[in-house]
């Protein structure tokens, strides 16, 4: 195989993130590639923690001015949380936001809504962009999960109690073995139906016991 070959392997086969490292840099020596760049930017900022040099690889790319959104989007992240650098973050979501125009890209409006939500606390506009991603993938159960959550949050007294077990619902539907959602249901539908409640209690509690709450199922045990 060629050395981008295996180097490739190793990242996404193997996970040898180390290994993948290496010969990622050896092509960059024999020959420089934003293709390498891109996926050694990756290694250091997911998988290696390392931001400094995740940045120094993102912008050798940059050089080049790619009209990649995914790469802004990237790179956006890891200015927030590699650098506590919000402007520069919100410069380079909005970046992908306009490339993406023509072949809108879900992830993106779903980061941005993430940010938005923890770096500025604009509830509004992430409120949007979370609803612009499920007219893209309604599908995904990671992001009913933290639509619902985000919804619990941020609602103050007047929380949509409707939408958010929807959410859950949807969540769990896409995907019964969510455990976290199964949680958070029987928590809110406890307000209502405590034996209905205990069931989804127990289902997620099954799946992943760490979620168990005593306290909790004392409140699911006691008559109304």
């Amino acid at each position: 195989p060629t050395i981008r070959g295996y180097a490739n392997f190793l990242l996404y086969k193997c996970q040898d993130f180390e290994n993948a490292r290496y010969y990622f840099e050896r092509i960059i020596q024999l020959e420089p590639s934003d293709e390498a760049h891109i996926s050694l930017a990756e290694i250091y900022r997911i998988h290696l923690k390392d931001a400094v040099k995740s940045k120094l690889h993102y912008d050798a790319v940059f050089k080049n001015d790619p009209q990649i959104p995914e790469l802004y989007c990237d790179y956006a992240t890891l200015l927030d949380k590699g650098f506590g650098d919000k402007e520069g973050a919100k410069e380079n979501f909005e970046k992908a936001i306009t490339l993406s125009q023509k072949n809108p890209n879900h992830k993106i409006f779903y980061e941005y809504a993430i940010f938005l939500e923890d770096a500025y606390k604009d509830y509004k506009n992430a409120n949007l962009y979370y609803e612009k991603t499920f007219e893209l993938n309604p599908e995904d159960d990671i992001i009913h999960l933290n639509y619902a959550i985000f919804l619990s949050n941020n609602s103050g007294d007047n929380r949509p109690i409707g939408d958010i077990i929807h959410h859950l619902k949807e969540a769990i539907r896409i995907n019964p073995k969510n455990a976290l959602a199964l949680y958070y249901l029987s928590r809110w539908i406890s307000i209502f139906k405590k034996d209905l409640a205990l069931e989804y209690y127990e289902k997620a509690i099954k799946i992943d016991n760490k979620l168990k709450d005593l306290e909790f199922e004392k409140q699911l045990e006691t008559e109304d």
